[in-house]
């Protein structure tokens, strides 16, 4: 394993350090709690309502009226994701990592490092494309919208 320090290796290696910061910051993300003041608005509305009313029904059973409210706010559903989105995921995601190996192979300097910085960059950008929800929904989708507007 030979590493020589020259423009190829430094750019790999700048390359590197962003794709793994820009993991982070999408790890970050990802770990944060949704926004869900709308929902938190609705459930305060609805007590004051529900305290207004001073119906009996209401004073006797405060869980089953909640309960209730919290049908009606809240829902259960499942997400697809559209063969459209997949394939835009996927072609990204191959073409991303293909423009990585092609960086890599020709980059001079690496000679036995390539494997690892190759299984790194699958890994990292395997990460970024299929389970980070906000790389998708806050970059990758926009992004599409946009290249589609213009």
């Amino acid at each position: 394993m030979s590493f020589t320090w020259n423009p190829d290796s430094v750019t790999v290696i700048v390359l590197e350090l962003t794709l793994l910061m820009l993991v982070g910051c999408a790890l970050d993300r990802d770990g944060r709690p949704p926004v869900t003041q709308g929902v938190r608005w609705a459930r305060c509305m609805l007590r004051s309502r529900s305290e207004q009313k001073q119906s009996p029904q209401v004073a006797t059973e405060p869980l089953m009226a909640m309960t209730a409210a919290k049908a009606q706010i809240e829902g259960v559903g499942v997400v697809q994701r559209g063969s459209l989105t997949m394939g835009l995921i996927t072609g990204s995601y191959a073409t991303t990592l293909g423009a990585s190996y092609a960086i890599l192979d020709s980059a001079s300097g690496l000679e036995g490092c390539q494997a690892a910085l190759m299984t790194l960059n699958t890994l990292l950008l395997g990460y970024l494309f299929f389970f980070s929800g906000w790389w998708r929904n806050r970059v990758l989708l926009p992004l599409k919208q946009r290249i589609q507007r213009d």
